[in-house]
């Protein structure tokens, strides 16, 4: 898998997608990612492929027109809170599916494809690959989790590898409006009280570019299966807002709220940092890193 490749993405103005994006063309990769509306943004090294993969016959025609050698699958129903219980995750399987298909058939050689820690069952320990129960809680998790299984088959039949990345919990620069950190940033510039629910509950955040570099490793790699990407560690949610008030210089005003208790949810990273040589930044790095963009 040594040497440039001709990489279709998809999902590649999403969150996690624009970033990747950067870092597979400086790697030198010819690097063709997919719009389905308006203009795409320019990226050096990148060029677009206007196609809706809901469309009836659109993964085949866009897998037969770009014959990619590499596959970075991200597009996914993720408008919050929506996507949880929405009907559009069995459509984006579907398509999903569709699409591995068509690559496959089209000659590709490698599949990379996000899944997320939703597929686990959320037990309060630490999330391992090939230990931790696959008992989704949520609809999304579980459509994921199919979608895993359908895709990973494909592959095997066709005998190229395929890597199934499970991120946890995602923030960083961009992240939509209403996610943790952007909204707590903005309410402690305004002096407004934060409300959490949970603020002991620790969860694992990891930085959107560790994320993406993550994909992008991995679209390099020759590794396959299900991979984590999270810290390692977790961090209790009033940390983050305490840690965005440090950064920020004000401290926030916390109210704690009466909430049934949800267990930790953290990652083993072992298998993904062994198979990249990847490390990601500890929380309150990330954070400190990405308050100046809050601010401007």
């Amino acid at each position: 898998m040594i040497g440039p490749k001709r990489v279709l993405v998809t999902g590649g103005r999403g969150f996690i997608g624009r970033r990747s994006l950067e870092r597979l063309a400086a790697r030198g990769h010819e690097v063709v990612a997919v719009t389905h509306a308006g203009d795409a943004p320019a990226v050096p090294g990148v060029a677009w492929e206007k196609a809706d993969l809901l469309e009836p016959g659109a993964p085949e025609r866009l897998a037969a027109g770009v014959c990619a050698t590499h596959l970075l699958h991200l597009a996914w129903y993720t408008k919050s809170p929506e996507y949880w219980d929405s009907e559009l995750n069995d459509v984006w399987a579907r398509a999903s599916i569709e699409l591995v298909q068509a690559f496959v058939a089209a000659g590709g050689r490698r599949i990379v494809a996000a899944g997320t820690c939703a597929e686990y069952a959320w037990l309060g320990e630490r999330c391992v690959e090939e230990r931790t129960p696959l008992r989704p809680a949520t609809h999304y998790g579980a459509t994921k989790h199919r979608t895993h299984a359908a895709i990973a088959a494909l592959a095997r039949e066709a005998g190229i590898p395929c890597a199934w990345l499970r991120s946890f919990f995602v923030y960083g620069p961009g992240e939509e409006a209403g996610k943790l950190v952007s909204s707590s940033a903005e309410r402690i510039r305004a002096g407004r009280t934060i409300a959490l629910a949970q603020p002991q509950r620790r969860l694992d955040f990891v930085h959107v570019d560790d994320v993406a570099e993550a994909f992008a490793g991995m679209v390099d790699s020759a590794a396959g299966g299900p991979f984590n990407v999270g810290t390692g560690s977790g961090t209790s949610i009033r940390e983050v807002v305490e840690a965005l008030g440090v950064a920020l210089g004000s401290a926030p005003r916390i109210e704690c709220l009466d909430a049934k208790h949800e267990p930790d949810v953290v990652a083993d990273t072992g298998r993904l940092c062994d198979a990249l040589s990847w490390r990601p930044r500890a929380v309150v790095e990330g954070v400190r890193s990405i308050v100046e963009g809050y601010v401007s």
